[in-house]
């Protein structure tokens, strides 16, 4: 993903997948506490979630 073009985007389409398949539970924690502002993050991908199940 590092590489950008379209090999970041080919990575964050296959990430986007697998996150969809696997759910919260197959992030590892590793990754977790790398990633800056993870539970920003996870407070918006749950506001979104919600929003798209009340329409």
């Amino acid at each position: 993903m590092r590489c950008g073009g379209c090999t970041s985007s080919r990575a964050s389409f296959i990430g986007a997948c697998f996150g969809a398949q696997t759910g919260l539970q197959g992030i590892p924690e590793s990754w977790k506490e790398r990633t800056l502002r993870y539970p920003l993050l996870l407070e918006l991908a749950q506001s979104v979630v919600q929003t798209s199940q009340q329409m």
